[in-house]
């Protein structure tokens, strides 16, 4: 499942002296780099460069635009499968 708000509530409350964070890591499909930048912003969250996934409340899987673009079946089995074996 995408990163819910909830998860997004607790990030910035351990971040409570600036609204923006940031995810790097390596995209779950593909192998590339992805620095995901979050902004909290006065109507919720804004997430650019990338695509978190909840795969436990303190884990998150990262996928790349490009990958996250593509309305590739094979992509969402192998999150799904991720997701689900952990």
């Amino acid at each position: 499942m995408v990163i819910g708000v909830e998860s997004l509530h607790r990030m910035f409350k351990q971040h409570t002296y600036t609204n923006k964070c940031s995810y790097s890591g390596r995209c779950d499909n593909c192998g590339c780099n992805v620095n995901v930048e979050i902004t909290k912003t006065g109507r919720g969250y804004g997430l650019q460069g990338g695509v978190l996934y909840e795969s436990n409340i303190h884990s998150f899987l990262i996928l790349c635009m490009h990958c996250y673009e593509k309305s590739d079946k094979q992509i969402q089995n192998h999150l799904n499968r991720t997701l689900t074996a952990i």
